[in-house]
């Protein structure tokens, strides 16, 4: 094991650097929505990018209190946080693009919740007389992308990407299918 260890460490370099392309970006749409995204992405030179993001956000739970009437006049919401991470692979369409250019590809996110605030299992009973269900906020999809990534004096990029996903955990607090528009800045290395 130290063996394997030792040498990984040693070639590390070589497999990182040795004619690959690196890129870091910040998905920038989604951080003016309050989702910020930090995005890496390797291509070795070929028609093939593989990318791997993370990111934090916020989804916020509702509780609808109606009057005596029935009509609703008060909302109480709560905060979930999330800890969202995926991975991209994308086939760049024209010949030697070298990771530029339009793409198609395939991609798998996964949200994890890592806080909840406090009370929402309290007032949720309060109000509808039943305990919430315990289904989980999770998300786990895997789906499809398509973009175009302009690369501009070298190393400056802008890429909109567009994708469409299925949720492959059954919840009544996520979405079956998903749509994203993304747009991201970043810098090859």
């Amino acid at each position: 094991m130290k063996t394997f260890v030792l040498s990984l460490f040693l070639f590390l370099p070589v497999l990182i650097w040795g004619q690959a392309q690196h890129e870091l970006k910040l998905g920038i749409l989604s951080s003016l929505d309050k989702q910020p995204r930090l995005i890496y992405e390797y291509n070795n030179g070929s028609n093939l990018g593989f990318e791997f993001h993370v990111g934090y956000f916020d989804r916020f739970l509702y509780i609808n209190k109606a009057d005596t009437v029935g009509i609703i006049n008060d909302f109480e919401a709560f905060t979930q946080n999330f800890l969202a991470l995926g991975a991209s692979m994308k086939f760049y369409i024209e010949p030697n693009a070298k990771g530029a250019g339009a793409f198609l590809g395939v991609h798998l996110r996964n949200e994890i919740k890592v806080s909840e605030e406090k009370g929402f299992d309290e007032t949720f009973l309060e109000v509808y007389g039943e305990a919430p269900p315990s289904e989980a906020d999770d998300l786990f999809s895997i789906g499809a992308i398509v973009g175009y990534k302009w690369l501009i004096a070298g190393h400056w990029i802008i890429e909109p990407q567009f994708a469409y996903s299925r949720n492959l955990i059954r919840s009544v607090n996520t979405k079956e299918y998903i749509a994203t528009i993304t747009l991201s800045l970043g810098y090859r290395f």
